[in-house]
């Protein structure tokens, strides 16, 4: 017996179902249809009498692009029952979801920012390498599930938040963290760099945080910064300079002045 879903998996012709038709009869008019002049050793293999005896199951794509999954369960009697179930919709959900993933797998590896996604438990969910190159954290101690609590009172501990009360700053940053604010700072870890840190809450829980490195562009500001101070003060030391200069100057002058119309009064009268 059949059904009108197995003739659709398989691309069967009614005509195909005769009063008389076997096994050879249909599955192999399938292999035909799948595998040209190979059908005959295909057929072979599917009429295995341990295949008969033994429940197996298989997926596989037909050259339609049909996706199928196959389970054959024996029957005490003799015999065998074999179900087909189209899964093209599932594989190709899977595929695209495969493809999206590995995409994002690529721009997380290869952006300039650190980034980790928390849950609405406070655990990772997720996040990229760079993370850990910028923090400097040890990639053992956070793993895909891990507490951030757990990490954060181990940077505490190492010293990332300062010489402070190590307890009391992880409870602070465990605060901020698991909060539904958003959260914009600058941290300096052990490592030296200067990070810009974003928090940003996730609707429905959780949290996704970004770390950018501002190291160089801190210390061309400072230094940009200092050399605008130096410029100013040596503006204000010529300033300075020229005002006593022309003090010193147009006081000897003025008597200069005085002298040379007190000659000329002489002159005249």
């Amino acid at each position: 017996t059949y059904n009108a879903n197995y003739m659709k998996h398989f691309d069967l012709p009614p005509e195909v179902f005769t009063d008389d038709a076997t096994f050879d009869d249909v599955v192999g008019t399938t292999m035909r249809l799948d595998y040209g002049d190979e059908a005959p050793e295909r057929l072979k293999v599917v009429k295995d009498p341990g295949r008969m005896v033994n429940v197996w199951r298989r997926e596989f794509a037909r050259p339609s692009g049909r996706h199928l999954d196959v389970v054959s369960i024996p029957i005490p009697a003799g015999g065998f029952v074999v179900t087909s179930t189209d899964i093209t919709g599932r594989v190709t959900t899977e595929r695209n979801l495969a493809e999206k993933e590995a995409q994002l797998s690529v721009a997380l590896t290869n952006m300039s920012d650190g980034i980790f996604v928390l849950d609405d438990e406070g655990r990772y969910a997720m996040f990229n390498q760079r993370y850990f190159d910028l923090s400097g954290l040890d990639p053992e101690v956070a793993k895909i599930g891990t507490p951030i609590m757990e990490v954060i009172r181990h940077s505490a501990r190492q010293g990332f938040y300062g010489s402070g009360d190590a307890e009391e700053a992880a409870q602070q940053r465990y605060a901020e963290m698991m909060s539904d604010a958003y959260v914009e700072r600058e941290t300096k870890p052990p490592n030296g760099r200067t990070l810009h840190v974003r928090k940003s809450p996730l609707e429905g829980g959780g949290s996704v945080t970004t770390l950018t490195d501002v190291t160089e562009r801190n210390r061309a500001e400072d230094e940009l910064r200092t050399a605008k101070e130096e410029a100013e003060a040596l503006s204000r030391s010529k300033s300075d300079f020229v005002a006593v200069v022309s003090h010193e100057v147009r006081t000897p002058m003025n008597g200069v002045l005085g002298m040379a119309h007190l000659l000329q009064d002489m002159v005249e009268n």
